[in-house]
């Protein structure tokens, strides 16, 4: 259901650009930015990115994110989360800025809109 969500964004034209401060996924062209700097993501990374996009300032959990990264392949454990997230943190530290995905203690992780 979460992949035809997506896909439905795509299709009717709308939403073509998520935004969030200085973070930019084209949906259309699978391009991110922040500032002037380009992002070379990976599919998983693009996709951790999207789920925190969609949902700024919310605090997820790593079930959460897992659903939506890694929709239903099973034997997909909610650690992966944790390993997966280093990497887009990783590439958006490399920009000169500080990496705007927070650690939420006891609950999964938040892209911080302030930090962006």
């Amino acid at each position: 259901m979460r992949a035809l969500g997506r896909r439905t964004t795509l299709a009717d034209g709308g939403g073509q650009e998520l935004r969030v401060g200085e973070l930019v996924l084209d949906l259309n062209a699978r391009r991110a930015r922040r500032r002037e700097h380009n992002l070379d993501l990976t599919k998983r990374e693009w996709n951790l990115l999207e789920c925190f996009m969609r949902h700024p300032g919310q605090a997820l959990s790593r079930q959460q994110i897992l659903d939506y990264v890694w929709s239903y392949e099973t034997e997909v454990q909610t650690t992966m989360v944790d390993v997966y997230i280093s990497y887009p943190r990783r590439k958006l530290d490399a920009t000169g800025r500080r990496d705007p995905i927070r650690t939420v203690r006891g609950v999964g992780y938040r892209l911080e809109p302030a930090d962006v």
